[in-house]
């Protein structure tokens, strides 16, 4: 919405004049005289944005009637990576990590079709799309694979390696997988949203 920043300028401006006014001393003036233009103009301000957007839902026929989108949030009872991985192998965990939730969005799946599966935090304990050994890239084109075979998007995260331009080593990042149909058949297309701060991913 065009004018919104300075809108909300406005109104901190008016919420500050009238806070001015009533920390002023005033003796005998009434405070309320003082008080009542930017309280007006602090109140006048969301009630016309209210109606402006009242306005604009009547233009497109009211509010959208879409069906509600349904997510299977999967997240199995796995933690202490470290730990696991000291008594195993880094290897092994990784490979537990995603035995369980593919059974478990697999379980979604039957049991009411999502329309997209989010597998939350850093689920994927390493680099995604930049293995570090075959094992990984194996594990990598696993995760592709179930994306694509079973026509739902996949949100998760993971570790992603810098890019050129960004500080070296390894960074928090969510990756989106999307099925898309190919002339050699269902595909997934992935695209990456690094955090802010770096991780420490396992080897694989």
């Amino acid at each position: 919405m065009h004018g919104l920043t300075l809108a909300i300028l406005w109104e901190n401006e008016l919420l500050w004049r009238a806070w001015r006014v009533w920390r002023a001393p005033h003796g005998d003036e009434p405070r309320g005289l003082g008080l009542r233009a930017p309280l007006l103009g602090a109140l006048a301000i969301p009630a016309l944005l209210g109606l402006y957007g009242f306005a604009r839902l009547a233009e497109q026929g009211g509010a959208p009637k879409d069906a509600p989108l349904r997510v299977a949030i999967v997240q199995a009872d796995i933690s202490q990576y470290e730990r696991m991985a000291a008594r195993s192998s880094t290897w092994d965990v990784t490979r537990r990590i995603l035995d369980e939730h593919f059974a478990l969005s697999q379980q979604a799946l039957a049991e009411f079709r999502p329309d997209w599966i989010l597998w939350p935090e850093t689920v994927y304990p390493t680099s995604y799309g930049a293995p570090r050994s075959q094992d990984g890239a194996e594990m990598d084109l696993e995760i592709g694979a179930f994306v694509a075979s079973r026509g739902v998007p996949l949100l998760f995260g993971a570790y992603d390696v810098a890019q050129p331009g960004e500080p070296p080593g390894e960074y928090n990042a969510g990756f989106f997988l999307m099925p898309v149909p190919s002339a050699a058949g269902e595909g997934a297309a992935s695209s990456r949203s690094s955090g802010s701060g770096p991780g420490e991913g396992g080897a694989r």
